[in-house]
């Protein structure tokens, strides 16, 4: 299941919680939670991929998409808690070359408050 957490008091963050089933329906909720981000004016979206075991590349290259989306309305983008597996495909498919990752939520945050 997705959940959203936003923390509008830090750099306008939205933290997007992507549920384990990362699937066409996360990736719907997905879509909808980053249109409310541009229209809320956003500044910082972070994916926290922490529930997430695997995905396909399908997937992954849809979630590219949805990336280059985000981007193209200037929101700075961040990924934590990647599994190995889901680095992996990440890192097949180019999505580690175009956006930071890190090792947690704590961690992105604490870069991007600083």
């Amino acid at each position: 299941m997705l959940t959203i957490e936003v923390k509008a008091d830090i750099l306008g963050l939205r933290v997007i919680n992507v549920g384990a089933a990362f699937d066409e329906d996360c990736l719907t909720r997905m879509h909808d939670e980053i249109s409310r981000a541009i229209i809320e004016d956003q500044h910082t979206i972070i994916y926290d991929f922490s529930e997430v075991k695997e995905i396909t590349s399908g997937e992954g290259a849809i979630f590219l998409g949805l990336l280059a989306t985000v981007r193209d309305h200037g929101i700075f983008q961040a990924i934590a808690n990647l599994q190995i597996p889901v680095r992996r495909i990440f890192n097949l498919i180019g999505i580690t070359q175009v956006v930071k990752t890190y090792d947690s939520v704590e961690s992105a945050i604490g870069v991007l408050a600083a």
